[in-house]
């Protein structure tokens, strides 16, 4: 179907205008990252050869989607547009991670136009699966939603990228290969995946994804306090958290069914599910746990002292420490005060970050508690030389179900709740939490907290 060009060029347009007509779906910015995640997880799975184009939203969360394509894939080739009035350097800024660089990426830039300025797009070209999706802002407010639609066929997928290659500003860096106006695109070859299965799972995760969204969103906060605050967030969360999941789930069952697949490619969907419910299932037990502290706030508390508490959790990870290669110590003077926070809590929060300190911690390292009055309160220190924490990731690393960058599969399955149950609590105790850390040197949180005064801190 050959379209008429436009001088001002509306991918999204393009799509309505092709024979048959891809069907629009309103979505949020969330249910968009979530879709483009699992394509982008797709690709990475079966470390698939071609080539990928895009211009996603500005942003880090869509910066290390670019970052895991460039870096963990077997692309030949990433192409990522941006208008020529952005700034280029935020566009395509240097990989965040430590990976090897894997797949050449190419920053091109588009004519600016009043369509193209609030589209997005992704585009996938390997001979086993094909796939355009492109979305649009509406105009006129600031939230407002997404208009979003998609593809598998070829014809318009090739359409699609020639409306692109339109809009190209030439410049001495433009790849010969794209100033032809034809766009070949690759043959599917007999392992091809199905598009309608393709097209049908992809609508199933949209669906999902949305729905979970409208519920979380359905319980209204009735009591302005950090406490409820806390747990509506956490309810939120928690209900976009096992979402995915949960469609990762369904479609790598339905592929199992669907497909021929070989050893190697099951083996892998196997690995997804047996990781998936590993996820679930510390999710499910970390929100168990802290429902079950928050009910303890009924129970009239008995306030320890560090002396008689920190031992005790510090030998429960001795043995863990040892078979790892880690020192583990502590130095509790003895004569403090009792602390103003429950034992419950107390000792939750030192589980907490004792089990974080250790995970990111390797052999030969060392993870040390220790403890001191300052100005009439107790403060407590758990320090480590584990892999520490980029500065972009320390504001985030309090938010439920947050998980680091670049984390191992084991370290990825966490439930994401550790640090965010350790503040909520502190929080309720009057105390405070602070964390410094450098890159490969570790990690040091100091805990604040008030000496027990009998007040009720409830």
């Amino acid at each position: 179907m050959n379209l008429p060009p436009s001088s001002e060029s509306s991918l999204y347009r393009l799509t309505q205008r092709f024979i048959p007509a891809c069907k629009p779906i309103t979505v949020n910015s969330t249910t968009i990252r979530g879709v483009v995640k699992i394509l982008v997880d797709l690709l990475l799975g079966e470390q698939l050869k071609g080539t990928v184009w895009c211009k996603l939203p500005a942003g880090s969360d869509w910066q290390e989607e670019i970052d895991r394509l460039q870096n963990q894939s077997s692309l030949d080739c990433l192409y990522v547009c941006n208008l020529a009035t952005e700034n280029r350097a935020k566009a395509v800024a240097a990989p965040t991670s430590t990976y090897t660089v894997t797949t050449k990426l190419t920053s091109l830039v588009l004519e600016t136009s009043s369509y193209l300025k609030r589209e997005c797009f992704l585009i996938v070209l390997s001979d086993q699966w094909q796939c355009v999706l492109i979305t649009q802002k509406h105009l006129g407010e600031e939230n407002a939603p997404w208009q979003l639609v998609y593809s598998f066929e070829p014809a318009l997928i090739g359409l699609i990228l020639s409306g692109i290659k339109r809009d190209l500003t030439i410049t001495d860096r433009t790849p010969e290969e794209l100033l032809r106006f034809d766009v070949p695109l690759p043959e599917l070859g007999a392992k091809a995946f199905p598009k309608a299965l393709m097209s049908s799972l992809l609508l199933k995760h949209i669906q999902q994804t949305q729905e979970s969204q409208n519920l979380s969103k359905s319980s209204p906060e009735i009591i302005p306090s950090e406490s409820s605050r806390f747990k509506e967030e956490l309810l939120k969360n928690f209900a976009q958290e096992i979402s995915i999941p949960l469609t990762n789930i369904k479609t790598a069952l339905y592929l199992l069914e669907s497909m021929q697949s070989k050893r190697e490619q099951r083996q892998r969907y196997l690995e997804l599910l047996q990781g998936e419910c590993e996820k679930q299932n510390a999710i499910l037990s970390a929100v168990q746990e802290f429902i079950q502290l928050d009910q303890l706030s009924l129970i009239p508390p008995h306030y320890p002292r560090l002396e008689d508490l920190v031992p005790g959790i510090v030998s429960t990870y001795q043995p863990l420490a040892e078979e790892r290669g880690i020192l583990l110590g502590y130095t509790i003077p003895a004569g403090f005060p009792p602390v103003a926070c429950p034992e419950p809590w107390l000792r939750q929060i030192l589980l907490n970050l004792l089990s974080n300190s250790l995970k990111f911690t390797n052999t030969n390292g060392r993870v040390y508690v220790q403890a001191s009055l300052k100005e009439g309160q107790v403060e407590l220190t758990i320090s480590d030389t584990g892999k520490g924490i980029e500065s972009s990731e320390i504001p985030k690393i309090f938010n439920s179900f947050y998980r680091g960058k670049h984390l191992s599969a084991s370290q990825a399955n966490s439930a994401g709740l550790g640090l965010a149950v350790v503040k909520q609590l502190l929080m309720r105790c009057g105390g405070t939490i602070v964390v410094s850390s450098k890159i490969e040197k570790g990690t040091t949180f100091i805990l604040t907290l008030p000496i027990n005064n009998e007040k009720d801190y409830f």
